[in-house]
């Protein structure tokens, strides 16, 4: 492996574990949005997933950025659409299905099934 390479390496394994904490930063922001029924979480939220949808692209985890960018769509819909909280059910569903895709991803990514 030359020198660039092993460089890259390491610039994706940093990208990897720095993902728990902005996974963890999306959780509480979620927590605020859905269960304390704040409306500046999905601000919030939508500039972490907004990131993730970017940088996971550049770092080579493409379903990680596929899945953020579904949710940050989904996030900009409701604000698009008016913020009314608490959130009717079927999109909380909607998203929370969503989010767990995202999660789902981000653990794939970390144990080396999705590159």
């Amino acid at each position: 492996m030359s020198s660039l390479e092993e460089k890259l390496a390491q610039l994706s394994q940093n990208y990897l574990d720095n993902l728990s904490g902005r996974m963890a930063d999306l959780d509480s922001h979620w927590r605020c949005l859905t269960e304390a029924h704040r409306s500046d979480a999905l601000r919030d939220a939508m500039i972490v997933v907004h990131s993730l949808a970017g940088s996971a692209r550049t770092f080579g985890f493409p379903e990680v950025s596929e899945t953020a960018r579904a949710l940050e769509l989904a996030l900009r819909e409701l604000e698009e659409d008016g913020l009314i909280l608490p959130l009717p059910s079927h999109k909380l569903d909607g998203l929370n299905a969503l989010r767990e895709r995202l999660l789902s991803a981000v653990q794939e990514a970390q144990t080396g099934g999705s590159r």
